[in-house]
């Protein structure tokens, strides 16, 4: 605290001396270059009333006795009054001629002041006038009140200020230590609100990742244990067999299961890629009606069942990565053939400025309540994962993550045909 009070402190006081000993001179400088002819007039209005009786009174008097008159009207002047040959003042040509003119003439920055007394050379000086300033002592003093002043000021600011600091070293600390349920609580109009915001959502982020690792770790340990367990169990019964076609089946059953692994892994890596945030897109302009042809091709050469429909036109074109999104809408494809009843339909069409891609299907349909947390990795609606269904639940998470990626959205509803509707839509 005492750095943040000290640092603070002379920053202020920096900037007020520099302001005085700098800023100051140089704007009343350009602020008299500025008004000079105004501030002239001013100084001429001030001073005609006495010059007119200094005038009058001087006319009265033969021109030989004219300073020693000036002598003794000085002493009811607190400034100097003079007679001089104009001549002799140091006028510039400028201030000649209108000296000449009958005008009063001020120098020396309003301090100083002449005009004729008639026809002949003489003028009558008034000035310089004294500068009425505060002693030495006077404004030092003033200046180390006024340094306490803003020191008090300061010091009540910083102790607020940093009672709000340490509220926030005590929440990142507790954060640093496991406790990924706290957050930081700060007033909105408090300076320190864009950075609680900022920590909050670094939290937030933080915290689901953190969740998500955890559930991903549980669900691997999960799937990793059935095929392993199988391998186990078919290494300890190949060493009991006695038949070389039992042995064989098997070993069969070994290799199925290293598959499996195999599989397992590969959909871990391809979640894992497409689960970072710094994934970089191939955006292309695409017709989109071609593209899903080419896309259900190789699906139709196996299922023979898939078809393309809408109002979308022939020349219809969007910008998104043609690979990435291929995979994420093939994933979406290879569920509607597992769980579907034989039919599956891609409908294509624009809805204002979106253009949405449903791929529909006649099976049993999704629950209302488990259509956000099939998007979870390792999230299948079946008690457990059967030879006949396949699949290792990471499908529809990757393709949320590849439709996420592009900005876009994709969820499920009821679909026409009586099963589940899975809808990307892209903005156009």
């Amino acid at each position: 605290m005492r750095k943040l009070f000290g640092s603070t402190f002379m920053v202020v006081i920096i900037s007020l001396l520099m302001i005085k000993f700098i800023l100051s001179p140089v704007m009343n400088k350009m602020v008299l270059t500025t008004m000079a002819p105004a501030i002239e007039q001013h100084n001429q209005n001030l001073s005609k009333g006495v010059y007119y009786l200094l005038r009058q009174d001087l006319l009265k008097v033969r021109p030989q006795d004219r300073q020693a008159r000036i002598q003794q009207l000085q002493q009811q002047f607190g400034y100097p009054l003079s007679l001089r040959d104009y001549r002799e003042i140091g006028l510039t040509p400028q201030q000649t001629g209108r000296l000449l003119h009958g005008t009063i003439v001020v120098i020396q920055e309003g301090k100083q002041f002449w005009q004729l007394v008639d026809n002949s050379p003489v003028a009558i000086g008034m000035g310089p006038i004294p500068e009425v300033r505060a002693g030495t002592t006077v404004e030092l003093l003033a200046w180390i009140s006024f340094a306490t002043l803003i020191g008090t000021v300061l010091l009540i600011w910083v102790l607020l200020f940093w009672r709000k600091l340490l509220k926030v070293i005590a929440t990142t600390t507790e954060f640093g230590n496991g406790n990924f349920d706290t957050r930081l609580n700060i007033s909105r109009r408090s300076s320190l609100a864009p950075l609680a915001t900022a920590f909050n959502g670094m939290a937030d982020r933080i915290q689901n990742l953190i969740k998500s690792h955890k559930e991903l770790t549980n669900a691997v340990s999960h799937e990793l244990r059935t095929p392993l367990s199988r391998i186990r169990f078919e290494l300890e019964m190949m060493k009991t067999a006695k038949a070389k076609q039992v042995r064989d089946a098997y070993a069969e059953g070994i290799l199925r299961d290293v598959d499996e692994l195999d599989g397992l892994v590969n959909e871990l890596l391809g979640y894992a890629r497409f689960d970072r945030e710094d994934v970089r897109l191939n955006r292309q302009p695409c017709a989109v009606l071609p593209w899903c042809h080419e896309v259900i091709a190789p699906y139709n050469m196996l299922y023979n069942n898939i078809s393309v429909t809408g109002s979308l036109p022939e020349e219809a074109t969007a910008v998104f990565d043609q690979r990435q999104l291929a995979r994420a809408l093939g994933n979406l494809l290879q569920n509607a053939e597992r769980y579907g009843n034989g039919v599956v339909e891609l409908n294509v069409e624009q809805q204002d400025d979106r253009l949405c891609m449903h791929v529909d299907d006649n099976g049993p349909g999704i629950p209302l309540p488990d259509r956000e947390r099939i998007f979870q990795p390792f999230t299948r609606l079946e008690a457990s994962r059967s030879k006949e269904t396949g699949g290792y639940g990471l499908g529809l998470a990757i393709a949320k993550r590849i439709v996420e990626n592009h900005g876009a959205t994709l969820h499920v509803s009821d679909a026409p045909l009586g099963g589940s509707r899975f809808s990307i839509c892209l903005t156009l």
